[in-house]
């Protein structure tokens, strides 16, 4: 039996009280189901070994049960499900549709749960809601659990400091046992103007808090007591506090991140489940993809075991230059408002992809001159990074994604009503069906 093998069961399974034969067998298939291999943490004896020194895991010692032992019986019921656990992601597989969520009217949530149903029923893989400064993130999700039974739903995203680390888990852990293990975790360090601006929490080493969160979230959703010192979080708080494990069924969490910076991106690499990629233009999608694979490689994994996720607006329109043009100015309210006044991380992610133009939007938009900055934005960011135009520039946009490797578009529509919005969604199910069919007859 491989090392790995082992360690994947004593992360999963954490044996109940009694440790009876009947209740053990009961639980491990259960836990070995839900152990999806694609989003193992490390795939190699030595960073393996790093992490449960981390994160103070141990496989547990056998348990003497009459005439048998818990590692016995653990060996050969993980040796008979091992094969079914799910392979890395592969590229060129057919590309994926997710969708954000979408309602009438601000308050109109029947209409949000319709939208769900019906996008549900279009063939969408998974549906997304959204945190600013209004509505929460995980709420919406809980509401149209019910009205869906398939699609995936995630977060996208979660702001990383507006909860305590095991706020965020237990959050994300009532939604998984709520969906049926369909939720998907999506979080992000936000922006300085919301988290300072909005909650009042200083904008501190993101990255090392982002870092933190996931290893919390790891014991957290181990079931194991959870004992942590790193630089941003201490649980338990020194004293006489004991430590204390999560209530809740151990299940693994699917944890995605947005990232644009490098070092965001590579510790995306190292960690995640998948990735959440603002600003992507396929034409210069080594800017993201090179620290995303160095990332993965430093943790003995490849780009493979990530999900790859872009969002995207979609706009049918016949004239492409036009509908290209508002889209672009429409980012001139990120790269001039969304940030500090020295540091605007979509600024600096267009920058690196070769769009120098947009450090004077930004100074534009700070300076009050916000026609100048929209109209300065260049084109091409509005059309490079969308769905825009016919159907067959649209069609185009999806070939350049799924060529350079994205498995999955999120799309955000822009219909004045949900019936407006399933009606472009479905016009872009059927281009999606006509792409995917390429990959398949070429293959």
């Amino acid at each position: 039996m491989a090392p790995l093998r082992q360690r994947a069961l004593g992360f999963v399974a954490r044996p109940l009280s009694p440790f009876d034969l009947t209740v053990f067998r009961s639980v491990l298939p259960t836990c070995l189901d839900r152990y999806d291999g694609r989003y193992c943490p490390h795939h190699n004896d030595q960073a393996s070994h790093g992490w449960q020194q981390r994160y103070q895991l141990r496989v547990r010692p056998s348990v003497r049960l009459p005439g048998r032992t818990l590692s016995s019986i653990a060996t050969r019921t993980l040796e008979e499900k091992w094969d079914g656990f799910a392979e890395p992601v592969q590229r060129g597989q057919p590309m994926k549709i997710g969708v954000g969520l979408r309602r009438n009217a601000p308050d109109d949530w029947e209409s949000m749960s319709t939208f769900a149903a019906e996008a549900e029923r279009l063939g969408v893989d998974s549906l997304w809601s959204a945190e600013t400064w209004g509505f929460d993130g995980a709420t919406p999700l809980a509401y149209v659990a019910a009205r869906t039974s398939r699609a995936r739903l995630g977060t996208s995203i979660l702001q990383i400091d507006a909860r305590t680390p095991a706020l965020t888990a237990m959050t994300a852990m009532s939604l998984a046992s709520m969906t049926q293990d369909r939720f998907v975790l999506g979080l992000g360090i936000s922006t300085p103007q919301i988290m300072e601006g909005w909650h009042g929490i200083a904008f501190d080493r993101p990255i090392q808090r982002t870092r933190e969160l996931i290893e919390i979230i790891r014991l957290v959703e181990s079931g194991e007591r959870v004992s942590y010192n790193g630089e941003m979080y201490h649980i338990p708080l020194p004293g006489a506090m004991r430590a204390m494990r999560s209530s809740a069924s151990p299940r693994r969490l699917p944890i995605y991140l947005a990232s644009v910076g490098p070092r965001n991106l590579h510790l995306t690499g190292e960690l995640a489940d998948g990735w959440i990629g603002n600003c992507f233009l396929p034409e210069t999608s080594e800017t993201y993809l090179g620290p995303l694979k160095a990332g993965a490689e430093a943790a003995g994994r490849s780009l493979a075991d990530l999900e790859l996720q872009v969002p995207v607006a979609l706009e049918f329109d016949d004239d492409v230059q036009a509908v290209a043009k508002r889209h672009a100015e429409g980012y001139a309210f990120s790269l001039g408002a969304m940030g500090a006044s020295n540091r605007n991380f979509y600024v600096e992610a267009f920058a690196r992809q070769g769009f120098d133009e947009v450090r004077e939007v930004h100074r534009l938009w700070l300076d009050g001159r916000r026609d100048e900055a929209k109209d300065l934005v260049p084109v091409d960011i509005g059309e490079k990074t969308n769905l825009l135009g016919t159907p067959a520039t649209v069609k185009g946009r999806l070939r350049a994604y799924r060529d350079v490797g994205i498995d999955e578009l999120r799309v955000g529509l822009r219909g004045a009503t949900i019936e407006e919005d399933l009606e472009q969604l479905g016009q872009l199910m059927d281009l999606v069906r006509d792409v995917n069919s390429e990959t398949t007859a070429s293959s």
